[in-house]
This record gives C-alpha cells, structure tokens and sequence, in this order.
C-alpha cells in the first residue's frame, strides 16, 4: 500500500516544534560530526560516512553522562525492488546548519541536506534534554523529501532504532502498536518510546540482522514483526511514499528515552572485597 500526500499537507504531528524554528542565528557547522547538547543530554551523529557503518548517523545518546543508544538512522529506498541505503550515501549540500533554540551553552537543533536523483532530502533533529540529574531525554526528527522531478518518486524510507543502555545489560522487550508506536522495557522499566507521525505502513522488531537485512533489501519492506525480546534488539518504521511530481512528503519521529538506573550489584560482588581481605588474614 502506497502512503499519498496530496499537496503540502501532510501532517507533522510530534514533531511540529522543529519546523516553526527560525534559522536567523543559525551557523554551519564545519565538521562532518555534528554534537548537540541539551540540560543532561548530549548527542552525536555523523551526517556522511566516517568508514564505521555503525557510527552512521546518531550513534551516541547520553543521558547524565551514560550512553542509551546504538544508532539511530534512516534508510532509503527508490523504486519498488533492490537494496536500501542509509542516508550517508547521499550527496551532503552544503554543511549541517547548528543553533541552539533555548538560549543553552551548546546547540540543540541541527538542520541536514541532502541531494539524490530526482529529490532532495532535509533532515533536521532537535534535541530536548532533561533537567540535570533527570533521567529522561527527547530527540525529534523530520525527514522532508521534495520530488524535483516531473514524474511520481516512488520512494521507501525507513527509521531504524537500537538503544543500548551502557550500563544495564538485562533482557530487552520491544513492542510496536497502531503501526506508529514502539515502546521499549527492561527490567528496571521504561527505557524508550518511538512515535512517529504519520503512521508507517510497515515496521519490525528483532534481534539481530537488521542493518544487514536493509542493506541487501530482503527487509524492506518491513515484514511486520510487532515485538521482540533479547539482550540487543532493534526496530524500525517504514513508509512507502508515492511522491507526486514536483511534491513534498514529510515524516516525523518523536525519540524519548528514560535512562534505566544500573543494575545492582550482587551479593557476592558487593561481599568479594571483604572475602579477599579475610583469605589474606588467613595466609598471614
């Protein structure tokens, strides 16, 4: 099934507080790494490839100094068959645009071309952090493809997630509903939320091949696996768009994270040291 967008209309949704930003006190930033910085929040992502596929995109998300995430991408598709390809593999314009919309000491938001056959790309994310001390974090992107040919682009794009608390290695459920939502829990609790906007006509969550599958194409599209458990799962939205001639589609994604506490030590590790101690008063 083809997502149609008549016109500029298409809704934005979670991702709204991203658009109305005003790029007057905008720099470019001057470097293919770009770092935003917000309360106890700070992200990396690499616009084109350094080499590292892993580090394609967002790929560090701390919360309080600990990183949440694996990587966070998107992948593309044009036409009906073949493989997909991340987004580093489009031509960059220009350098990303970087500004801080609060008033903070780091930028916040930054603003990403691209340029393929037949369409452009502009991706933007704004980060939201939390108070210092806080365990919660947001990360807003949109993705606006403007079709700048004379025919419809028939154009797959997917967003892809892996979080990776570095300091909790428990078991990970992923469960997606109403084809918009992904939430994941470990044992400690919440430890992300996905939404995006409008609601994708494909998605998928397992627990491993995922990067691979895209890039060969046999997972796009998306075979609609709606939840997922194990110690590194990954998920993913996709949005099979048919772009009129000379059209705009636009996708959305609101990313909030809840940074689980550590995992508490065992009584044994916690009791080792004393252990230690009284075989040594024993030799002695």
């Amino acid at each position: 099934m083809k997502v149609k967008f008549a016109g500029n209309s298409a809704v934005i949704g979670v991702g709204a507080a991203i658009v109305g930003i005003s790029l007057a006190a905008a720099s470019p930033a001057h470097a293919s790494l770009v770092t935003l910085q917000d309360g106890n929040s700070l992200v990396q992502l690499n616009p084109t490839s350094n080499g590292d596929p892993s580090q394609d995109g967002v790929y560090t998300w701390n919360v309080n100094g600990v990183n949440q995430l694996g990587q966070q991408w998107f992948w593309y598709r044009l036409g009906n068959s073949g493989p997909a390809s991340d987004l580093t593999t489009l031509n960059e314009v220009g350098s990303p645009t970087l500004l801080s919309t609060d008033g903070g000491p780091g930028d916040n938001y930054a603003s990403i071309n691209y340029s393929g056959s037949g369409f452009t790309l502009n991706l933007q994310y704004l980060l939201v952090g939390g108070a210092a001390g806080s365990n919660s974090s947001d990360l807003q992107a949109i993705v606006s493809i403007d079709n700048t040919s004379s025919k419809t682009l028939d154009f797959d794009l997917v967003n892809y997630d892996n979080f990776s608390p570095a300091n909790n290695s428990s078991m990970r459920t992923v469960t997606i509903a109403n084809g918009n939502t992904a939430n994941e829990t470990i044992l400690s609790g919440d430890l992300a939320q996905v939404l995006v906007s409008p609601s994708s006509t494909q998605y998928d969550a397992a627990t491993s091949g995922f990067v691979t599958g895209l890039d060969s194409g046999s997972l796009v599209p998306l075979p609609d696996n709606s939840s997922t458990s194990g110690s590194d799962p990954a998920f993913a939205f996709g949005f099979d768009l048919s772009i009129p001639a000379h059209d705009s589609s636009v996708i959305s994604a609101d990313e909030v994270v809840t940074a689980p506490v550590p995992e508490p030590m065992s009584a044994a590790t916690l009791l080792a040291p004393l252990l230690f101690l009284r075989r040594r008063r024993s030799v002695s």
